[in-house]
């Protein structure tokens, strides 16, 4: 889980950190990574889609 204080927008620089990191951690190699060493119990959930 990645988390932010609500007024990190206001500091540009904190912004655009936050951003590479979410943009690197929604990689597919991660989703794979997540689902080999959970033995299955976890996914990645930026993808999912609930019905």
């Amino acid at each position: 889980m990645i988390a932010a204080k609500p007024n990190y927008k206001k500091n540009k620089a904190k912004y655009a950190a936050y951003k590479e990191i979410i943009k690197g951690y929604h990689q597919k190699k991660v989703k794979q990574l997540i689902k080999k060493y959970s033995d299955n119990t976890s996914m990645a959930a930026w993808n999912l889609k609930l019905k």
